[in-house]
């Protein structure tokens, strides 16, 4: 399960951040995930509930914004959402196609205590 590895560069982004930033405690944490990430949202959630208390002192929640999967065409320069894995334009029916969105993870940002209000926003 890579869940657990990339949970662990998470929490260490998000220990560094929060230290950047006064070192409060961090309540929340969202990230955006695509739908070809190859990423198990379950087994990410469970992984996070399991490391971030050892890593950050505490329980913290972990909030995932799925994105979906979508291609440009090479031929029309339509834009489609894919909602299974045959890339075809949905437009005219082309297979050149590139992926467009859906295959990032990315931390989004994180909310600290009330004594360090600052919501600290990052992105890959």
């Amino acid at each position: 399960m890579h869940e657990y590895s990339l949970v662990q560069s998470l929490l260490k982004q998000v220990s560094e951040i929060a230290a950047a930033n006064g070192g409060g405690d961090v309540e929340w944490v969202r990230l955006e995930v695509g739908q070809f990430a190859g990423v198990e949202i379950e087994l990410l959630q469970i992984a996070f509930q399991e490391l971030a208390p050892k890593a950050l002192g505490l329980p913290v929640e972990l909030l995932v914004i799925p994105i979906p999967l979508q291609v440009k065409c090479k031929d029309c320069d339509a834009i489609s959402e894919m909602n299974d894995f045959h890339f075809s334009c949905k437009a005219c029916g082309s297979e050149r196609t590139w992926i467009i969105s859906g295959e990032e993870i990315r931390l989004i940002d994180l909310g600290l205590t009330e004594s360090n209000r600052r919501t600290q926003e990052y992105s890959k």
